[in-house]
């Protein structure tokens, strides 16, 4: 193994390692340390299977962007197109059984406390719908709006490249998929993504790194302008988090977000590229 392939390998497990070791810490200072955290051995397996998610889904794939133009022409399976969000699911599942297992808790079973803990619980659940449709479609308009105005910024000020006209494969093919597949990974991205980020990483690690980090996982579309509404999306999605105390609001805008860009934004953009030179909007 060459010098430069050992660096991609071990270089991220830095940070995947500090992250962990954050949320660990964050767990115990903010109330949420479930009985199982304090086995020695469950305490450690729960901080590596943060780490090794982390790592494997979200920073390992960044030691490889200089290759980020062979990896965005690259057309994902569908089941690929969900294997992160099993992954992130999976482990925020996994989390849970080490830390809780068959044992009781106080104030109601496991279960009760882990949907509290992801900010699964909500007391109003119509309320917390009807914010996420409104908030969603509000963010979803300043959004679209903001990446315009900085796309043309971009192009006159000559820095067009950041600002790339043609989509990329990848969002092309979700884009191309049946309504129903589109439909379900919008649900899917919009479920998982705000429970693992906004759910168990916020109250852990705070704003800044849980949406630092959902920003990197979606590094790999090769689209500078894209990453601008990916920060005002999670900066949004937090703040909502934030607000009501749970993440169904957040899940809302994220699957409506999602489902606009895939059901309609996006192929319209792609057919008014054919028609002009137009800025490619992202997902």
């Amino acid at each position: 193994m060459s010098l430069d392939s050992l660096l991609r390998l071990v270089v991220p497990a830095v940070p995947a390692v500090a992250v962990a070791l954050l949320v660990d810490v964050g767990t115990l200072r903010r109330g949420l340390a479930p009985p199982g955290f304090f086995s020695p051995g469950r305490r450690t397996l729960m901080a590596s299977l943060v780490a090794t998610v982390l790592y494997a889904g979200i920073l390992s794939p960044l030691s490889w962007l200089d290759r980020l133009p062979e990896m965005v022409e690259a057309v994902p399976t569908v089941p690929e197109l969900f294997l992160m969000h099993a992954l992130l699911l999976l482990s925020v599942l996994f989390w849970f059984v080490l830390g809780f297992g068959p044992r009781e808790h106080e104030g109601g079973g496991p279960l009760t406390a882990v949907f509290a803990q992801c900010g699964l619980r909500t007391e109003n659940p119509g309320r917390d719908l009807r914010l996420g449709l409104a908030w969603g479609t509000v963010l979803w308009v300043l959004v679209v709006l903001a990446m315009v105005a900085v796309a043309t910024a971009l192009r006159g000020a000559g820095a067009s490249s950041l600002s790339p006209e043609a989509v990329p494969e990848s969002v092309l093919f979700m884009a191309g998929l049946p309504v129903a597949l589109r439909v379900g990974l919008s649900v899917s991205a919009g479920f998982v993504e705000e429970v693992f980020f906004r759910g168990f990483l916020q109250p852990r690690t705070g704003i800044f790194v849980s949406s630092l980090l959902f920003i990197l996982a979606h590094a790999s579309y090769g689209q500078p302008l894209m990453l601008v509404g990916v920060t005002l999306l999670s900066l949004g999605f937090a703040q909502m988090v934030r607000v009501r105390g749970n993440v169904w609001p957040a899940v809302v805008a994220h699957t409506l977000f999602d489902a606009l860009q895939l059901l309609w934004l996006i192929p319209l953009q792609v057919e008014l590229t054919r028609q002009a030179a137009a800025p490619a909007l992202g997902l």
